[in-house]
């Protein structure tokens, strides 16, 4: 799906938040973006930098040690996208999504865009598994406080947000949002082991999502969903 969004002739210069081991900073460098990668790990930072040395590339990403709470740093550079992939802003409450907002406005040049994969509030496929399952109770999603991740032994507090909610973060730098549903027939990967052992169900999911990327009015359903925002 970002091949499909994103195109170095339109956004030469990229910042990215919360990019991880650096694989879409890399794939992008490579598509031939200039990109800031930044991540508030040094060690996911450590791997990024490993890889991507590795390959060697004309114009490789730089990265950066830097959480978006503290973008203010950059003020003195601008950007075509803002872009965060797979969740990067539901580790934000929403008064920090709304400081992001705010600067990613003024890192922004005219008409540049903020696209990012978000984890929503209403999957159908967990609330399906929840109410057969008879524990409507237990879905975090649908709490408007915060959830409790935890990966490689470090817990981290975790925000759901619907379409609306961002939309309504983002305002008022930002116009009505383009929208695209992420998983909506791909079940979450916590879900994994209930799907993986049959193998025509996982094909048969594939097949399903590629038909339904296209429509907005699922995104609000689906596990994440991409929301693209231009700046006004």
């Amino acid at each position: 799906f970002i091949e499909k969004k994103i195109s170095p002739s339109i956004y030469r210069k990229v910042l990215e938040l919360n990019c991880g081991t650096g694989e879409d900073a890399i794939w992008m460098s490579e598509k031939g973006f200039r990109v800031l990668a930044t991540d508030i790990s040094p060690e996911m930072l450590k791997v990024a930098t490993q890889k991507s040395d590795q390959l060697q590339l004309t114009h490789p990403p730089v990265f950066r040690n830097l959480d978006f709470n503290e973008l203010q740093e950059l003020k003195d550079q601008h950007f075509d996208l803002v872009f965060s992939n797979f969740g990067g802003l539901n580790c934000a409450s929403p008064e920090q999504i709304r400081k992001l907002a705010n600067a990613a406005n003024q890192l922004l040049r005219p008409g540049g865009r903020l696209i990012a994969v978000v984890m929503g509030r209403n999957c159908l496929t967990e609330g399906v598994y929840f109410k057969l399952k008879n524990h409507i109770g237990k879905n975090r999603r649908k709490s408007m406080q915060p959830a409790t991740a935890t990966i490689s032994s470090v817990s981290f507090p975790v925000w759901y947000y619907s379409p609306h909610e961002i939309t309504a973060l983002f305002r008022p730098w930002f116009v009505e949002p383009i929208l695209q549903p992420v998983g909506f027939f791909i079940p979450p990967s916590w879900m994994n082991n209930y799907f993986s052992k049959s193998k025509l169900v996982v094909q048969s999911a594939g097949v399903l999502e590629r038909l339904v990327d296209h429509l907005p009015s699922l995104a609000d359903y689906s596990d994440h969903y991409l929301i693209e925002l231009t700046k006004k």
